[in-house]
């Protein structure tokens, strides 16, 4: 019983860390949009 309670809090930590890294992900996609926006209009 408590190994499976051990791999279901395991599973959460992992799911809350890949939650972090896409929510970075979409941070960096939107600066990089920003940028690239920002270069076209300076031409």
């Amino acid at each position: 019983m408590s190994s499976s309670s051990e791999r279901a809090s395991r599973l959460q930590q992992e799911k809350k860390m890949l939650m972090e890294e896409v929510k970075s992900q979409k941070e960096l996609v939107w600066i990089l949009h920003k940028a690239l926006e920002a270069a076209q209009l300076e031409k």
